[in-house]
């Protein structure tokens, strides 16, 4: 009978995901799951053997999807692999990885990197990634493009031409866009994306689509930008959203310097950014990292944040979690 009783309960805490929910580091909600990477690089000297980030997820009939971008060296091309998870936890590579490669697209003069994936109500797999004509940092040029496929592991077909292009000169967004983040609704579909100016300012725009093909830019952009001297953003300037539509509203991770912040905002148009930013820093992961490339879902009423840290010469993916809203407590920047 004990025999049974532990059984029973052993059963019960596997079936559902639990997430470590000790105190939060430095007034962040995010904590850490486990010191030890969630997804590694191939160090065998594969096609992710150099660096590897989250690029787009999704959680789809139960089970996450992970497109994640790899480099066997920098610079150097990209190649997109496909992995799931059951618990978001412990993943299971494709056998016949990569499934997507940067030589695919036609208009990509150097790199494609995946950023956005979601399943269509006919079953059809739509995957957004963003192009580069240089190898110039921060701003390497291109635009943003999509890939469909019947299912996951392709085969991925581009559409010919990019989706959404670079401004006009003098434009807040004339260098590059990148990083695009799609999100489907009642209406249609919405974007948000980073923006480059040609002085090097990074700002996060806003798209609208009724097909996911045409988009039209929001006509107030940027909707989020750092405007106030002395905050930790100012500096760095905002880029690389990743944008949930939960019970809190719409919810942002983003990117200043090497480090993420967080806001939510009703609308997705007006946003309020976390008082205590920033919640994610490479100092959580191990001193002397810098994070770069990530990705937030929410699921089983948990935030997931997987983002790549980068430590010496190589980066892994780490996870990071907060359990329930962030609204009851989110402390907005008043100034």
């Amino acid at each position: 009978m004990r025999f049974r009783l532990l059984l029973v309960l052993i059963l019960l805490v596997f079936a559902t995901p639990s997430y470590a929910q000790d105190e939060p580091t430095m007034n962040s909600p995010f904590v850490l799951q486990n010191p030890s990477p969630a997804v590694g690089n191939n160090l065998s000297g594969g096609w992710d053997s150099k660096w590897i980030n989250p690029g787009a997820m999704v959680f789809y009939e139960d089970q996450f999807h992970m497109f994640r971008n790899g480099f066997k060296s920098w610079p150097g091309s990209v190649t997109v692999g496909y992995t799931t998870s059951a618990d978001g936890y412990t993943w299971l590579d494709y056998e016949d990885n990569p499934v997507l490669e940067s030589k695919d697209i036609d208009y990509a003069n150097v790199l494609i990197m995946a950023s956005s994936v979601l399943v269509e109500i006919d079953g059809t797999w739509v995957l957004y990634f963003y192009t580069w004509d240089t190898y110039q940092a921060p701003i390497g040029g291109g635009a943003i493009g999509r890939a469909t496929a019947s299912a996951p592991s392709g085969p991925w077909i581009p559409d010919p031409k990019p989706i959404l292009y670079p401004g006009a000169t003098g434009e807040w967004d004339a260098a590059q866009v990148s990083v695009p983040i799609v999100l489907r609704n009642e209406t249609g579909y919405r974007m948000y994306y980073s923006g480059f100016s040609e002085d090097r300012k990074m700002r996060i725009g806003m798209a609208m689509s009724e097909d996911g093909i045409t988009w039209t830019k929001y006509t107030h952009n940027p909707v989020m930008q750092a405007e106030i001297e002395g905050d930790w953003d100012f500096r760095g300037g905002v880029e690389r959203p990743r944008v949930v539509k939960t019970p809190d509203g719409y919810v942002m991770l983003y990117r200043s310097g090497t480090n993420l912040g967080l806001a939510i905002s009703d609308d997705g148009i007006e946003w309020e950014k976390y008082a205590h930013n920033p919640v994610i820093t490479g100092e959580m992961v191990e001193t002397g990292s810098s994070l770069w490339f990530f990705s937030l879902l929410y699921e089983h009423e948990t935030y997931l944040a997987y983002v790549e840290a980068v430590t010496g010469t190589t980066s892994q993916i780490y996870l990071f979690a907060h359990e329930g809203l962030f609204r009851d407590n989110f402390q907005a920047t008043q100034k």
